[in-house]
């Protein structure tokens, strides 16, 4: 028999960007305790709003199963006399446990025999124990920061308020931080009172629904969403696409109410970066904008609907809601006017005031750097305009110093960006100042030119140097400067312009441009910058295959893009079964060949014919793949690798590489030297797994 229980915890309002972290929480260590009291669950669903954590066990087992319980006693020889009658041991044994010795027997266990008995344990009830798990699984969450309130003890993330607690509809005692559960539900969070008892989990929806609480984010999410694109409708436009704003706005409200609101068009002066962030950032405000992705004078706001809505109640937020906007927008467009009171040229000689990092210097130590690295970056990069990188180099940090970034730290870059075309700077120039920053995340877009690619990857470099000079390396889940993030822009920028640029000599040349004496090799620091790139080639190319990933970056590949090409290569080979045989060999060949010192191959010592035909047809396949690999051509050149299958099998079958004639091995192990040469120049195959893809 199956059962319902009903779990809802009720706070204080929680901050949004907690929730779907406590979800995680909740739904694990309610599983995790499940199954280590073998209370058997079909689902353990977990909702919330911003004032109430709830969990839902379906299909959960009313008890749990009987099971039987081995009882040990003392060894069998201490039990039992010669006449294999029991000992005072054995009896006292029985005695103590409440069993009449006839019951029992000699077990055997993996320590040698015993005197004891089995019996069985009946299960406990699901309702003993719910309470118990509750109570474990709310103390076991943990919070970025907790609070203590009123004289008790406890630290949590939020006061809570009220636990309801209903099993098939009956209430369980559950208790936590000073609160006592019974079957009712809050809904008026003005009302300490304000109770409402349910039966169960689709009452407790219903109860919830009609007062305008939806519990689920997902469905609440959706619900805000199509509100708004209605209400953008409405108002002549469509809606801007915010996923990140929408996320954080569901979980600012459980009763939502979307409202439409308007403000002067004189504001629109501003650029819409500007606009749009003011709005954003300072009023979590969504914008409209026309068909054709320009701002309107409209706005969308989602805010928290208590009690009983009505227009009346709208219109009072909406007239708040712009009230307050226009306050933030009068700001904006003061600090966009102030700020052109002096130039970027200007502004950049009070980056001597704007500190980088403690040891690293201020912002001019490492615009002045940037100015050392990007020519020699650019040596690499013929289509690079030299001359409007080094202009934008020497103005990117400049808006640091501007009001409108104090404001707004988001729009540092753009607003230099801005500013620069303003004052009429070439379009490479500030569209590169304007890009520079990117990319900000794992999905976000990349600078739109290559002056703006060349800057953000000197930029990055620079701070990923000096950092691991400093011994600030990123360790576990620690990297409170995002320099894994930082990394990841760089060979994404790399890979996806086609960039064949050397990170590892880039960042020696970034490294060299530092003047502070870091306390530790240049070894060590170019050693962990070799594990921290490798590690964003493998986070960056995963969709590859791990396998794969290693095989090229084990192998001589120069940089981002030639990784990349390599890897499409042997994507588009890994299926032929002539490739894999070949990979199958080289692992063969590399162990031979491993710590023999080189050695010289000449075919008068050949003695067999497969030998010689190994040679003769390898010397051909590598006088074809070689110009191949030299011009990127990597899928041409295993084609030609893979066609050795053939001879390479006879080879093995008819050849015995380690020969007793000293003479005769070397000069086999030549051959296969040269042939493992041959293939490590475009990836180390031994670390294919060829076994998982030959399923």
């Amino acid at each position: 028999m199956s059962s319902e229980f009903l779990f809802e915890a009720g706070f204080e309002e929680i901050p949004a960007d907690f929730l779907p972290h406590i979800r995680e929480q909740l739904r694990s260590e309610f599983e995790r305790r499940l199954q280590e009291h073998r209370l058997p669950c079909a689902s353990v669903e977990v909702c919330y709003t911003l004032r109430r954590l709830v969990v839902r066990l379906a299909g959960l087992a009313s008890q749990q199963g009987d099971r039987e319980e081995v009882v040990l006693g003392p060894p069998r020889k201490a039990a039992l006399d010669s006449a294999g009658q029991p000992t005072k041991a054995a009896q006292g044994f029985a005695r103590s446990k409440g069993v009449d010795f006839a019951q029992c027997r000699v077990i055997h266990t993996e320590k040698g025999e015993y005197f004891g008995f089995a019996r069985t344990i009946r299960g406990e009830s699901a309702a003993a124990m719910l309470p118990a798990i509750c109570t474990a699984t709310l103390q076991s969450l943990s919070f970025p920061k907790s609070m203590r309130w009123g004289e008790g003890n406890v630290t949590y993330v939020r006061p809570v308020r009220w636990i309801l607690a209903l099993l098939d509809g009956a209430p369980l005692s559950v208790e936590f931080a000073g609160v006592v559960s019974g079957g009712a539900t809050r809904i008026d969070r003005f009302a300490a009172q304000a109770d409402a008892p349910v039966t169960g989990w689709d009452d407790y929806l219903a109860r919830l629904r009609s007062c305008g609480i939806c519990v689920d984010p997902a469905e609440r999410r959706r619900m805000i969403e199509d509100e708004l694109r209605h209400q953008a409708t409405s108002a002549g436009g469509v809606l801007r696409e915010d996923p990140q704003l929408l996320d954080t706005v569901s979980d600012l409200v459980e009763s939502p109410l979307v409202v439409g609101g308007r403000f002067a068009e004189e504001f629109l002066e501003l650029p819409p970066e500007i606009l749009m962030t003011s709005m954003r950032e300072h009023q979590k405000h969504f914008a409209v904008v026309d068909h054709g992705g320009g701002i309107l004078p409209h706005f969308l706001a989602v805010a928290e609907s208590p009690g009983t809505r009505t227009a009346e109640l709208a219109d009072n937020v909406r007239r708040g809601n712009e009230r307050v906007l226009r306050a933030r927008l009068d700001d904006a467009r003061f600090f966009w006017h102030e700020d052109a009171r002096h130039t970027l040229e200007e502004r950049a000689a009070g980056l001597d005031h704007v500190l980088f990092q403690q040891d690293l210097g201020t912002y001019r130590h490492k615009t002045e750097r940037l100015l050392t690295i990007i020519p020699k970056l650019a040596a690499w990069l013929p289509e690079v305009d030299l001359e409007s990188a080094l202009a934008a180099a020497r103005l990117c940090k400049a808006d640091l110093t501007t009001d409108m970034v104090k404001e707004f730290p988001s729009l540092q870059g753009i607003v230099g960006g801005l500013y620069a075309r303003r004052e009429g700077h070439a379009e490479k120039v500030w569209r590169a100042i304007y890009d520079h920053y990117l990319p900000v995340s794992l999905d976000d877009r990349l600078p739109a030119t290559d002056e703006g690619g060349l800057i953000t990857i000197a930029d990055r470099l620079d701070t990923i140097s000096g950092c691991l000079g400093l011994g600030l390396v990123p360790s576990g889940s620690r990297d409170p400067l995002g320099l894994r993030r930082l990394g990841l822009g760089a060979v994404r920028i790399s890979s996806e312009r086609k960039w064949h640029l050397p990170l590892r000599d880039a960042f020696s040349i970034a490294l060299d441009a530092h003047s502070v004496r870091f306390g530790r090799t240049r070894e060590e620091i170019v050693e962990d910058f070799g594990e921290f790139v490798d590690a964003r080639l493998r986070f960056l190319f995963e969709p590859y295959g791990y396998d794969l990933v290693n095989a090229v970056i084990a192998g001589a590949s120069k940089d981002v893009y030639d990784v990349r090409l390599r890897l499409d290569a042997l994507k588009q080979v890994i299926g032929s079964q002539d490739f894999l045989s070949i990979a199958v060999a080289f692992k063969r060949i590399k162990n031979i060949i491993r710590e023999q010192p080189r050695c010289q191959v000449s075919r008068e010592l050949y003695r067999l014919e497969e030998e010689r035909e190994m040679d003769t047809s390898f010397q051909r396949v590598r006088e074809e793949a070689l110009p191949l690999i030299a011009q990127g051509e990597y899928a041409g050149a295993l084609q030609r690798i893979a066609t050795l299958r053939p001879v390479v099998d006879r080879f093995f079958d008819k050849v015995l590489v380690m020969d007793p004639d000293r003479v005769v091995r070397s000069n086999r192990i030549g051959l296969l030297q040269q042939m493992a040469a041959l293939l490590l120049s475009v990836a180390d195959f031994a670390e294919i797994a060829v076994e998982e893809r030959s399923k």
